[in-house]
């Protein structure tokens, strides 16, 4: 197991930062605060490996078919595996085990490293949106909130301009919404930037429900990744409330779940090829050989799943209409709710060794 340690950060007067609004400057002394004392997550590559191929389900909204699918998730598998490996400490006397760059990452030019943390930065605010707020889906904000009359929109709502949104919004195990901004850096992030990523969170409002009354999401947090100190580290900001001119957003939650899946469920459809000694009892599964992982799917889930797909002969992600979508609502509302091991990954040796290997030896380490 490996550790990734982060500092939290936390706003000192948020009586008084309320009142000064959106567009008026923060004064020197009303800075974020470190909480004091040492933390860090105890992590798997498995659950690294996990929140890099659900993480936002999906930029492009590509994978919604076959190959294609496979594609992206050999993308993110390896966009982890070429950038990080995990090394005990150097000068220290504990076994600790920290992420670190490898060093194809740091022969990349500034503009593909930017590429790659910023990727590392969604991939680490899912992994501490599930690790610490017990969030079990995210998706993109920008993406789905997009009127696009071909599709079943996710997120209603008007958010302008496009650069003062938040990244991601996640789904809690309570049915509850937490609110999250991803920043990827090289280097150790300022004071500034903490309070541009906190600022992020804070211009989504309520969030309206059918059938309920509109609550405010009860969690923000902005995430923060870096390498700066030559290891893997996150600053973990906690804004306050939302900002005055904040947007109250409407979702459809059952929709938000089924489309989580997305990539997943494409995996585990087209691609049910496991190796031997591979079996869990109630999954289904897909051994991605290209990149040597295997992906499960809880099996009741893949059941309803797979019958919606069939229903809507294979547009259940992508509904050319509202009407479709609406046609296979009651059967997704069987899915449940979001479980902590709805979906597992595990790797093969291919993509992780086993055995540990010492840093001075420049080999990789589980």
């Amino acid at each position: 197991m490996t550790i990734i340690p982060y500092i939290e950060y936390r706003q000192p007067e948020v009586a008084v930062l309320n009142r000064l609004g959106a567009t008026h400057p923060m004064p020197l002394g009303m800075e974020l605060e470190a909480v004091p004392g040492s933390r860090s997550i105890t992590v798997s590559y498995n659950e690294l490996l996990r929140s890099a191929i659900t993480v936002g389900r999906h930029r492009r909204d590509l994978g919604v078919h076959g190959v294609w699918s496979r594609y992206e998730a050999v993308w993110r598998a390896y966009m982890i595996r070429a950038n990080l490996v995990p090394l005990p400490a150097r000068g220290l006397r504990t076994r600790l085990v920290r992420f670190e760059p490898t060093s194809a990452f740091k022969a990349l030019d500034p503009s593909e490293k930017a590429a790659t943390t910023f990727f590392l930065g969604l991939t680490c605010t899912n992994l501490m949106a599930r690790k610490l707020l017990d969030v079990r889906a995210t998706l993109h904000v920008d993406v789905y909130t997009r009127a696009d009359p071909r599709r079943h929109v996710i997120i209603d709502a008007e958010l302008e301009p496009r650069g003062e949104r938040p990244d991601l919004l996640g789904m809690r195990s309570d049915g509850s919404w937490a609110v999250l901004e991803a920043k990827g850096r090289t280097e150790r992030g300022d004071s500034k930037l903490r309070l541009d990523a906190k600022r992020r969170t804070q211009m989504i409002g309520e969030v309206a429900i059918q059938g309920e009354a509109p609550a405010f999401p009860n969690r923000r947090y902005a995430c923060i990744a870096s390498l700066g100190s030559g290891y893997l580290a996150i600053d973990w900001v906690d804004p306050a409330d939302p900002l005055p001119e904040a947007v109250s957003i409407s979702i459809d939650p059952v929709f938000f779940w089924v489309k989580s899946l997305e990539l997943v469920f494409e995996l585990v459809h087209h691609f049910k090829r496991p190796p031997a000694g591979a079996d869990r009892g109630g999954y289904v599964h897909a051994h991605v050989e290209d990149a040597d992982f295997s992906v499960f799917l809880e099996r009741r889930r893949y059941d309803v799943l797979r019958a919606m797909y069939e229903r809507t002969d294979g547009r259940l992600f992508s509904p050319t209409s509202a009407d479709m979508w609406s046609a296979v609502r009651a059967d997704a509302i069987k899915l449940g709710v979001p479980a902590e091991d709805d979906i597992l990954v595990e790797t093969g040796t291919l993509l992780w060794p086993t055995e540990p290997m010492s840093s001075s030896s420049g080999g990789d380490q589980s």
